[in-house]
């Protein structure tokens, strides 16, 4: 809950500075990739502890490493 407060906060002080034009014209998009980029890992990492561990997440927690290995191939 805590990152989504910061993602929010974040994402209205952008906003706030680009009104008030201390911030140049593409800086929004790159104020809300730094927010997208501190906020998914926590939230990822959230859903991946309340996960099962069973058989069947094997292909998929291995489909990474699979694709990488069929790049060289």
């Amino acid at each position: 809950m805590a990152s989504m407060f910061i993602a929010v906060v974040c994402l209205l002080m952008g906003v706030f500075l680009r009104k008030l034009g201390r911030l140049p014209a593409g800086a929004d998009r790159t104020v809300a990739g730094v927010v997208i980029q501190l906020s998914a890992p926590p939230v990822s990492f959230m859903a991946a502890r309340t996960m099962p561990f069973s058989p069947e997440m094997l292909l998929p927690a291995s489909m990474a490493w699979i694709v990488f290995a069929a790049g060289f191939a």
